[in-house]
């Protein structure tokens, strides 16, 4: 059902209830991978974010930039981060 959430809020979410990790750790801990606009809220609240090559048409619309962004879109970009 859809709600009031975002790729941030899913995501630590889902973090909470598989791994039981809180909010304030998954945010330290974990990085997030995106690569469009709908994932602007993860990039703003996890410290560590990265966007793989193609989310470059979207940057210039995102109220904040993912701290890194690979040189390979798609696939290819998240195999790079691995």
């Amino acid at each position: 059902v859809p709600g009031a959430w975002d790729k941030a809020e899913g995501s630590l979410r889902a973090l909470a209830d598989r791994f039981g990790m809180t909010a304030e750790h998954a945010v330290r801990a974990c990085a997030f991978v995106g690569d469009s606009g709908n994932d602007a809220a993860a990039f703003a609240r996890f410290e560590t974010s990265v966007g793989v090559a193609n989310v470059r048409e979207h940057l210039s619309s995102l109220p904040r930039a993912p701290r890194f962004v690979t040189a390979s879109p798609r696939g290819e970009g998240f195999a790079e981060l691995v």
